[in-house]
């Protein structure tokens, strides 16, 4: 009896990861069967439970057809894979700038210098900050007296801080996401644009995507920035934030597609961080527990990557992200 038992929960299993796999693999029909790509690592590690049960209970024939699932769960993310691992040792010359996003969670309160100091580790030149509410209001109060600049569209909760003076501000106008939460008023964008030591322009836009579901929600977004994006330099453009989306969903190709930059933060997962179980009132795990990147950097092809990592935790659900660019000389 516990044999059989054993026995319909693995054929139930295999035949749910088979299903997981396919929808994987239909990414590319659309958006509906993309959504699952956004939770790979969930399905990676559910494919590794089910074989080591099978494999553990002597169910070897089941265990193979498991190990070839978990192949087909693990290459569609092969192009992310082999993006991080590809290293560029060359640097060229030119002014570097770094930055930090983090989506604040509405934490702070009694930790703002805390939190302050973590996100200006290595002297930050822009911070892009989510979810600027509650208690981030008192980290933002916390960077005031070093990051005197400010896009923030009307104290918005995105805000583009800045150590140097802008030359420009704007937000992005015009635009709302079908499915508001009453706590949250997304604004999408806020942007700056700074002179560099040797007198180019650049813009950086902080952004705070919505999610994945509602369908339609992000590809709104994504279009909506495009058309914002149009108005700048885009070889010079730098726009980071919480994008609510994980690779491989291939909403990233598109973003890369419509915007014209690149992606630099490859295989960096910034959530959920170890704070996140506070949110249920359990406490903070001791581990880091970071299975998805949704908080990025994407640069136009002006600027080199020299350096992208996650900061410690601040009591968010996210990771801070950090990356140091460099422009290169004479480009634009």
């Amino acid at each position: 009896m516990i044999e059989l038992n054993w026995a319909v929960l693995i054929h139930t299993a295999l035949a749910v990861l088979g299903l997981l796999a396919l929808c994987l693999w239909l990414a590319p029909l659309g958006p509906a069967f993309d959504l699952f790509r956004h939770a790979w690592p969930l399905w990676v590690i559910a494919a590794l439970a089910v074989l080591v049960v099978t494999a553990g209970t002597g169910h070897w024939r089941e265990a193979s057809l498991c190990a070839l699932l978990l192949v087909a769960i693990i290459l569609p993310a092969r192009g992310e894979i082999a993006a991080s691992l590809r290293a560029d040792s060359t640097l060229p010359d030119g002014d570097q700038l770094t930055l930090v996003t983090h989506n604040l969670w509405g934490k702070g309160d009694e930790r703002a210098e805390d939190i302050a100091q973590i996100l200006t580790a290595g002297t930050p030149d822009l911070i892009a900050l989510q979810e600027v509410r509650g208690g981030g209001l008192a980290v933002a109060a916390a960077l005031a007296a070093d990051y005197p600049h400010a896009a923030d569209c009307g104290d918005g909760p995105t805000r583009l801080l800045s150590r140097h003076p802008f030359v420009r501000t704007g937000c992005l106008d015009g635009w709302k996401p079908a499915h508001r939460l009453p706590w949250l008023r997304v604004m999408p964008a806020a942007w700056g644009e700074i002179a560099m030591p040797d007198g180019q322009r650049v813009v950086v836009v902080a952004v705070h995507l919505p999610w994945p579901e509602p369908l339609n929600d992000q590809a709104g977004a994504i279009e909506a920035l495009a058309a914002l994006f149009q108005g700048f330099e885009t070889d010079r453009l730098i726009v980071l934030g919480d994008f609510n989306a994980a690779p491989p969903a291939l909403i990233h190709e598109r973003m890369a597609r419509r915007w014209r930059l690149q992606r630099r933060t490859l295989g960096l997962a910034s959530w959920p961080s170890q704070s996140f179980t506070r949110a249920f009132g359990l406490p903070r795990l001791p581990v880091p527990t970071m299975l998805a990147g949704i908080d990025h950097v994407y640069a136009g092809s002006a600027w080199q990557t020299q350096s992208v990592r996650v900061l410690p935790d601040t009591g968010s659900d996210h990771r801070p992200v950090q990356a140091r660019l460099i422009l290169r000389d004479g480009a634009g």
